[in-house]
């Protein structure tokens, strides 16, 4: 989506060094607090990038079935991690603690935040630019025997077929 916004002006290469520092430090992170901080970060950037929110939110609708089944099996299979915690609610083997409710809290932040941060980069950057950011970045990597322009073009035919596996995949779900 170009807006011409300083976000758009970025070279792909730091495109995706951020994005994947970002994933990272989702990734790694146990605390409820730095993940709404994150997620208010993406947002930040989608802000930046003068990127309609609405486009982003409809990242997540797709994404939506998938948070659904996260959701209910860590409801279902996590009340037993926790034995000694506060019990909420109890039926049997299925209970609903604390610390489950935590998990799962932080679990959905951060599948948001990817499916946002994923939506981000693909806005703000053509395929083009993206598979030439990845081939820059690979550029080292033949000296070691890796083969970085065909992983690039790899990544090209991938990101090409994202918008048909979607569209398929829409009648299916």
């Amino acid at each position: 989506i170009p807006t011409g916004s300083a976000v758009h002006r970025l070279d792909p290469r730091a495109k995706l060094l951020a994005a994947t520092l970002l994933t990272l430090a989702i990734s790694f992170n146990t605390s409820l607090i730095a993940n709404l901080l994150f997620l208010a970060v993406v947002m930040g950037i989608a802000w930046l990038a003068r990127i309609p929110f609405r486009y982003i939110w409809r990242g997540l609708l797709l994404g939506l079935p998938v948070l659904v089944f996260i959701f209910v099996m860590q409801f279902l299979f996590l009340g037993s991690s926790e034995p000694a915690g506060r019990v909420y609610f109890e039926w049997g083997w299925f209970r609903v603690t604390r610390y489950s409710l935590h998990l799962i809290a932080i679990s959905l932040l951060r599948i948001i935040a990817f499916i946002f941060l994923t939506s981000l980069v693909t806005m703000t950057a053509t395929t083009t630019e993206l598979t030439h950011g990845v081939e820059r970045l690979l550029a080292p990597f033949p000296r070691f025997g890796i083969p970085s322009h065909e992983l690039a073009l790899v990544l090209t035919i991938t990101l090409r077929f994202v918008p048909t596996l979607a569209e398929e995949l829409e009648p299916i779900m």
